[in-house]
């Protein structure tokens, strides 16, 4: 399927965790961000910059709400040529009729967020895409609100 088309026609208006709810219910863009090696300073800068992006359900269209922040960590990555980073891209076990649906629409999201990247002036050389699908959720719960968070694609830093 394209960008952006559902995989599923269901409407989603679960409550979010903590953190605040935005358009239809979401998550707002989170702080995290994973790094590969550790590294306190750039840690420090690059989690106020790098923020995973939440899906609505069964999509792979980033969403209105989420692109300030998205420009943010494009912007942060223009502006430092050396960070490399790997977009890991998630789907939450309801999305997706089995395992390799789940893969298939983590792909296209991790995919969606590098493609953003991309088009605002960051190299694609510097960008890794893969999919965990459903298989390390933030929150393993199979319970609607932990569901809404697991839709995700997740910025881990590979290189400095």
């Amino acid at each position: 399927p394209p960008i952006g088309s559902p995989l599923a026609s269901a409407p989603d208006s679960t409550p979010v965790p903590a953190g605040g709810k935005t358009r239809g219910g979401l998550p707002a863009a989170s702080p995290t961000v994973s790094h590969a090696r550790d590294d306190a300073t750039a840690r420090d800068n690059v989690s106020e910059d790098l923020r995973d992006a939440y899906f609505d359900f069964g999509s792979d269209a980033l969403r209105d709400d989420e692109i300030g922040a998205l420009a943010k960590g494009a912007r942060y990555l223009v502006d430092h040529p050396a960070v490399r980073v790997r977009i890991e891209g998630y789907a939450d076990p309801a999305e997706a009729a089995g395992r390799e649906a789940a893969l298939e629409l983590g792909e296209r999201r991790a995919r969606a967020l590098k493609d953003f990247l991309v088009s605002h002036g960051v190299g694609a050389t510097r960008i890794e895409t893969t999919s965990l699908g459903s298989e390390e959720p933030i929150d393993a719960q199979a319970e609607r609100p932990a569901s809404t968070v697991n839709r995700r694609a997740h910025f881990v830093v590979i290189g400095y």
